[in-house]
């Protein structure tokens, strides 16, 4: 994965790429606004990967009462 991201000259940090990696291994969903990071794991893993941005989590988490705009 970072051989491509050099590849690609996308600016992905290597702990992001290794939090994908883990993301991917366990099947577990990434939360990130990093345009790099999901576009070097959407071609990585041909779209099998998944992830939400910040304001997605946040909604999800608000329209399940775990959250309320006071702890925003």
């Amino acid at each position: 994965m970072a051989s491509e991201a050099r590849d690609k000259k996308l600016q992905t940090s290597y702990i992001d790429m290794r939090l994908a990696a883990i993301g991917l291994e366990y099947d577990i969903t990434i939360v990130t606004d990093d345009k790099d990071l999901r576009k070097l794991i959407e071609e990585f893993t041909e779209n099998r990967f998944k992830w939400v941005s910040t304001i997605e989590i946040l909604h999800l988490l608000m329209t399940n009462g775990h959250l309320d705009i006071g702890k925003v």
